[in-house]
């Protein structure tokens, strides 16, 4: 099979084993409709992490189903940290469905619009929403554990650590931004993008597939963090100009520290400051990023990162099929529309 058709049959698998798997058998009508939330937001993803497991089982030589229930896990992990995510970025949308907190709004809110029941509401409705992304959490590492494979446990809880480093990094640079230089605050959104989506969405789940066929191969890591880099440049693009489908405000109304804000920055930090995360400035900031280049720049490290990691994976020893299916996944990735 090539990438595409991988990835088709991975999701598939995943989404009938995760039917099979979870029964929500709640008495209390409140725990049921909780938990059926984290199913409706399970669904409709993309199944790319999922299918870097398999991939990497596969790379160690293994071809049957065992990778399974460690992709269904780790899809699992992808859905809570995304439940967290969107509390977060005060998100109403995701995977073109209503985000947990934003529905237990919708459902709970009265004609009592006073300020104080509007705290009331937010505040219980992010806290349900935080429960049901620790309870999938917590589900994931009950599927990793019947593996009992202690390496694999503690690379999952590694993985998890960096992605939440990442996160933290991510919702503060904001405002610490005045602590840093132009230099210094390029290096900290590549630091990011390593922790947060090479770690997370690309490195780590290949290593996991890696270890449950019983196979190290470390020198896989730097041009999976590279493919991890750039992946999240291309999402930072899409983020500003591609079509925002399924989300309700853009990277540059959230503030979001990317490469493109860092090159404008070096360019033109008077004009940036006027616009950047202010609502209705989309246009503004899209122009500027075009006039100072800063659009041009950010795609071209995307492209040399996605060059790199291709030569870099040539010699990386393993079998020339799995090699294929990387150099597969990295097309994927940098011609992605969404």
């Amino acid at each position: 099979m090539n990438f595409k058709e991988l990835i088709n049959d991975t999701r598939e698998k995943v989404k009938n084993r995760f039917q099979q798997y979870y029964k929500n058998e709640e008495k209390s009508p409140f725990l049921k409709e909780a938990l059926n939330e984290l199913l409706r937001m399970n669904s409709g993803g993309k199944c790319i992490r999922g299918t870097l497991i398999r991939m990497g089982y596969m790379a160690s030589g293994n071809n049957d189903d065992k990778y399974l229930d460690l992709a269904m896990a780790y899809e699992l992990f992808e859905t809570s940290i995304l439940i967290h995510d969107d509390i977060i970025d005060e998100s109403s949308l995701r995977r073109d469905k209503i985000t947990i907190h934003e529905k237990y709004k919708e459902e709970y809110k009265k004609d009592d619009n006073t300020d104080n029941f509007n705290h009331k509401l937010n505040n219980v409705s992010n806290s349900m929403a935080l429960c049901i992304g620790d309870y999938g959490l917590y589900e994931c590492i009950k599927i990793i554990n019947k593996y009992n494979n202690k390496d694999l446990l503690d690379e999952f809880i590694h993985i998890s650590q960096n992605t939440y480093k990442g996160e933290m990094l991510d919702i503060m640079i904001p405002f610490q931004e005045e602590f840093y230089d132009v230099e210094e605050l390029e290096k900290e959104i590549l630091n990011i993008a390593e922790l947060k989506t090479a770690w997370y969405s690309i490195l780590g789940p290949y290593r996991l597939g890696l270890l449950l066929g019983n196979m190290i191969k470390d020198e896989i890591n730097k041009p999976l963090i590279k493919i991890g880099i750039a992946f999240q440049i291309k999402d930072d693009i899409l983020g500003i100009y591609g079509s925002n489908i399924g989300k309700t405000t853009t990277d540059i109304e959230e503030y979001k520290q990317t490469l493109l804000y860092s090159y404008a920055k070096e360019k033109d930090k008077e004009n940036l400051k006027k616009n950047y995360g202010k609502k209705n400035k989309n246009e503004e900031v899209k122009i500027l990023f075009e006039e100072t280049k800063s659009l041009e720049k950010a795609k071209l490290k995307m492209k040399e990162l996605f060059k790199e990691a291709k030569e870099e994976l040539r010699d990386i020893d393993l079998d020339n099929n799995s090699k294929e299916i990387l150099m597969e996944l990295v097309d994927y990735l940098e011609n992605r529309e969404k």
